[in-house]
């Protein structure tokens, strides 16, 4: 994923740097979006948001992301294949994927482009397998 957002950015600095606490999420999950999220408000809200919709009968959840360990690189990778309900009407191009700590609401932690951008059309669904999700740290 190519970006972190504000508000974990912060969070982050904060808890290393000033030893101000962070809670982790008790939950990660995946999110999809027809563009760039944005690094989003420092209250974790994505910037223009174009997450899919769930209306309109779309059948679209975010649905709930684990991690393998770091590895020596300072990257993790998604632990299990990730699969999204089959969807009752098109979403879209999905070009973008997010994590976020909740399973609606804020916040954006991080955001990046996918490889390939995917076409979404009523009676497909979406799925990420395992491994082809890396966070880095550089």
């Amino acid at each position: 994923m190519a970006g972190i957002s504000l508000y974990l950015g912060n969070a982050l600095l904060n808890h290393t740097l000033r030893n101000s606490a962070y809670s982790q999420p008790a939950a990660l999950y995946l999110a999809l979006f027809t563009a760039l999220p944005g690094p989003g408000d420092a209250s974790g809200n994505p910037v223009a948001s174009t997450e899919v919709s769930t209306a309109g009968g779309s059948l679209y959840a975010r649905q709930a992301i684990t991690f393998g360990a770091a590895s020596g690189s300072s990257a993790a990778n998604n632990g299990s294949t990730i699969v999204f309900p089959t969807a009752g009407v098109a979403w879209g191009t999905i070009t973008y994927a997010g994590i976020m700590d909740a399973s609606s609401g804020p916040h954006l932690l991080y955001y990046g482009p996918l490889t390939v951008a995917k076409i979404i059309n009523a009676g497909d669904t979406a799925q990420l397998i395992v491994g082809n999700l890396t966070i880095t740290y550089s």
